[in-house]
């Protein structure tokens, strides 16, 4: 092999290593953003959020409970609808937050 072609190989390896690190990089950013951020998340917010979180699920369980009921009620089947439940989300979202007292 000549010097040149030496040369122009390490040289075009490099800039195709380099141009790859870029898009690698980013998804090893991407992946550990994924991996850290629900136990980050669940460290900072408040607990007015977890409150509020198991209302909304509790909504959506309540929600299917609501349509099923519907149905069979539109199926001529005597059932009764249970109530909504109404979450309100809260003004203090993280735990850095100053809490609101009750006036």
């Amino acid at each position: 092999m000549s010097k040149e072609f030496k040369e122009g190989f390490s040289k075009g390896i490099g800039l195709t290593t380099g141009v790859l690190a870029i898009p690698v990089a980013g998804l090893l950013l991407f992946g550990a953003y994924q991996v850290l951020k629900f136990p980050v998340m669940n460290l900072l917010e408040s607990e007015e959020m977890d409150k509020y979180y198991d209302c909304v699920e509790k909504m959506f369980i309540r929600f299917d409970e609501r349509s099923d009921a519907f149905d069979k009620s539109i199926k001529g089947e005597e059932v009764e609808i249970p109530p909504k439940i109404i979450c309100e989300k809260p003004t203090r979202e993280w735990k850095w937050q100053p809490k609101e007292e009750n006036k």
